[in-house]
């Protein structure tokens, strides 16, 4: 029987370059929810416990921040790229 396992892109996204690409190409998807994602994969790559400490943000709070079904306010293009900068 073959296994098989789910990969985290978060396990791949290890450089500042690699990150902008990912980024990048999650802003030219016109399903926002595409870029929220990239945006918590970038998150767990960076790790989730010094960014909600960073951040002055609970764990918990941050995970809620980045969720996709419990954050469904929208802002355009522009306003994610200056938030991915």
């Amino acid at each position: 029987m073959k296994t098989i396992t789910k990969d985290d892109v978060a396990d791949y996204l290890d450089n500042e370059v690699t990150i902008a690409a990912y980024l990048t190409a999650a802003l030219e998807d016109p399903d926002p929810d595409v870029f929220l994602a990239a945006v918590k994969a970038v998150a767990r790559a960076r790790g989730m416990t010094q960014l909600a400490k960073d951040s002055g943000l609970g764990r918990e709070s941050l995970y809620k921040a980045l969720s996709i079904t419990n954050n469904r306010i929208y802002y355009g293009k522009s306003d994610s790229c200056r938030c991915a900068q």
